[in-house]
């Protein structure tokens, strides 16, 4: 086989957890798939590019043809339609897959520009992942789906070259539309496998009527009918269709031999302007939506109980994410779910995006009994649990702060340390906050892991610091009853 005969539904170049990559035949073939490998912003890529092959293949008219479906049903309907689209999963060709040969004429850029977690030009590399290497055919169809909605708005599109006449470029590049300015936690139910995931995320004729977020409803997949520029009918039509957002076409791409010809493709609406995405948390309360945004020193476990607030009339919480809040009447079939949650933060200066050092990928996966689908008491102990958490951290940067005051030093940046640590320490507990069973116990090991956090960062070697160390240490004691 030579590159030019790579067709998605047949090679194999989607990455799945412990195991070796598949083609898109041989995952819509096997249920034994559990996760989407990768990094958290391929997972997202990817997901989006196989529910929107799930839409185009089989939208339901309603929740009862949906869950009669199933998702041996759904991935049935996804074979037959790959096989009847074969034509239009070629990497290479005349016209392959999500890319645009007209722009061919711009100057190719190294693939390693584009991919934020390789460290190009100038960077210094850390670890041996984010060293330039070279790409196989599977390697750029994963970047070319990646791209699709998570280009940084940095410098490396080229803006002289418009497709549709007329149409100007501003000098800066807007994010992907999964990007956003600071980079938006996305997040999906996940069942036992990754066709249940699929099902589970899937859209009905009459959830899109009801949401009218995308004024063309369902809408045409792109790759079926790409774009002629950036402004076209076509284009416009992506836009305010629900599968042109699964897959925004946010970058026009074309693969040369040893790079890739880039700009800037169809701009989307962001959360502000009124652009609503079904795997981004949006606050509705207030006059301006509010998105959640991926924070590397707040793991995505945290706002878990954000996202399931919807089901709590009572509840205060005011985020929800489609794919979650949809998805329930679903979920609530099986006797557990998952609700995974990710993304990558970005940094900006003079409009321009790039990734640096406090910058990272992000991402996190609690497994939930259904009980806790209309379980007020579970969500209310739940609730309590996290603000219990919040409670303990607090404490620990009031006690460590405290203690380097008295010590006449600045401790700012010692607390973010000791908060920092405490909460990478709770992760490995988060699981158990979501159990049935709440235990003092639990508790307890949160107290003990804020002791020994305040203990690493505040020292005693001298009797000043002995002294300090003990009277501040006293402010970590939070009530575990």
């Amino acid at each position: 086989m030579t590159a030019s005969q790579f067709n998605l539904i047949d090679e194999p170049w989607i990455p799945i957890t412990a195991m070796d990559n598949v083609s898109l035949k041989q995952l819509f073939s096997c249920s034994d798939y559990t996760e989407i490998g990768g990094n958290p912003i391929q997972k997202i890529a990817l997901i989006r590019l196989l529910l929107a092959i799930s839409q185009a293949a089989c939208t339901p008219e309603n929740e009862e043809e949906c869950q009669k479906l199933g998702p041996s049903g759904l991935a049935k309907h996804c074979l037959a339609y790959l096989e009847k689209h074969r034509d239009d999963f070629w990497l290479y060709g005349e016209k392959p897959f999500l890319q645009m040969p007209k722009i061919r004429e711009v100057p190719s850029i190294s693939f390693s520009a584009v991919m934020p977690e390789i460290a190009y030009g100038n960077n210094a590399f850390i670890f041996e992942t984010q060293k330039e290497k070279k790409l196989t055919s599977a390697d750029k169809a994963l970047l070319v789906v990646t791209l699709m909605g998570f280009a940084l708005g940095d410098k490396k599109a080229n803006q002289n070259i418009s497709l549709t006449n007329g149409y100007k470029k501003k000098p800066t590049k807007k994010p992907g539309a999964c990007l956003g300015s600071q980079g938006y936690l996305h997040s999906f139910i996940l069942g036992l496998n990754v066709h249940e995931t699929l099902w589970l995320n899937l859209f009905s004729k009459e959830q899109l009527n009801e949401l009218a977020y995308w004024l063309n409803g369902l809408g045409i997949a792109p790759w079926e009918r790409m774009p002629d520029g950036e402004d076209c009918e076509i284009a416009r039509d992506l836009k305010e269709s629900y599968l042109g957002r699964l897959v925004p076409l946010s970058r026009f791409c074309f693969l040369a031999e040893e790079g890739l010809h880039y700009s800037e493709g169809i701009i989307f609406s962001d959360h502000k302007e009124g652009g609503i995405d079904p795997s981004i948390g949006l606050s509705f309360q207030k006059k301006e939506r509010e998105a959640v945004w991926v924070n590397p020193e707040k793991r995505p476990w945290r706002m878990i109980i954000a996202f399931l607030s919807y089901l709590q009339k009572s509840s205060n919480q005011s985020f929800d994410c489609l794919f979650i809040s949809k998805g329930m009447s679903r979920a609530k079939l099986l006797s557990d779910f998952g609700i995974w949650s990710g993304g990558l933060r970005v940094s900006s200066k003079s409009g321009h995006q790039f990734f640096s050092g406090n910058d990272d990928f992000v991402e996190s996966k609690i497994r939930l009994s259904q009980e806790v689908i209309g379980n007020s008491d579970l969500f209310w102990r739940i609730e309590d649990q996290i603000k219990f958490l919040d409670k303990i951290s607090k404490s620990i940067s009031t006690a460590v702060s405290d203690y380097y005051k008295q010590l006449k030093v600045n401790g700012a940046k010692h607390a973010q340390l000791a908060v920092n640590l405490f909460w990478q320490g709770c992760e490995k507990y988060a699981q158990e906050l979501f159990q049935l069973d709440h235990s003092k116990k639990l508790r307890n090991k949160f107290e003990k892991l804020a002791f020994d956090v305040y203990d690493q960062v505040c020292h005693k070697g001298t009797s000043r610091q002995i002294n300090s160390w003990a009277y501040n240490r006293e402010k970590i004691k939070v009530s575990s009853k």
